[in-house]
């Protein structure tokens, strides 16, 4: 397994939402409060695999190439009153390929509580900061 290269703190739980969705979006999201993480985040070689095969057979020189995959991507995550996901945005890259696999990524992490609100925010809405790194 690979270290996904975590730029949040720890803390607290949440539940899982069934039907959360996955989009890209743009914007400034410097205002959002920031999520909580827990523990160190591990990725499987078949998520770095896919990142890389996206980055080489897709032109996404935004994160690199098949050998060296450098993806640094913002997202959002919305949280139901009951800490359920009901949402995760993440940062347009123009990358599509990249953007689906780090959002359904960032959404098995956050239902599975790698990511937390901190109760911060009453509409529910969090950032965060994707990393990962691979040299091949």
């Amino acid at each position: 397994m690979l270290l996904l290269l975590p730029l949040l703190a720890a803390a607290s739980a949440v539940a899982t939402g069934p039907d959360a969705e996955v989009s890209v979006a743009s914007g400034d999201w410097n205002d959002i409060p920031a999520l909580l993480q827990t523990g160190d985040l591990q990725i499987s070689d078949k998520f770095a695999e896919q990142l890389s095969s996206a980055a080489g057979t897709n032109g996404c020189s935004t994160v690199g190439t098949a050998k060296h995959v450098n993806v640094s991507m913002p997202f959002l995550v919305q949280y139901s009153p009951q800490g359920a996901v009901q949402r995760v945005v993440v940062h347009r890259i123009d990358c599509p390929a990249v953007e689906t696999i780090v959002g359904s990524v960032v959404l098995r992490m956050a239902q599975h509580g790698d990511y937390r609100p901190t109760g911060y925010n009453r509409e529910g809405w969090y950032r965060g900061q994707f990393a990962f790194e691979s040299r091949q």
